[in-house]
């Protein structure tokens, strides 16, 4: 993982844990975060883009909820 990439899994982890303290009638609350990291208009459009973080985010859901998950380019062209 890159600088960038890190500064944002930070900034996102930040995020995550600050939806966590929220009030809620159940006491818990969580979010589920997909993020794509590539250049946009070289790689792949927006709207694919968007597919890639929403992929994403079902596969934190998918895997215990409440995560931070990277699109990984290089990872799901193997």
């Amino acid at each position: 993982m890159g600088t960038q990439q890190q500064e944002l899994f930070k900034l996102t982890e930040h995020i995550r844990a600050l939806v966590g303290t929220l009030p809620s009638l159940e006491n818990q609350r969580g979010v589920s975060i997909g993020i794509v990291d590539c250049v946009p208009y070289k790689d792949y459009d927006f709207e694919k883009l968007i597919t890639f973080a929403d992929d994403e985010a079902y596969i934190a859901k998918d895997s215990g909820r409440n995560k931070v998950v990277f699109y990984n380019k290089i990872e799901k062209e193997k």
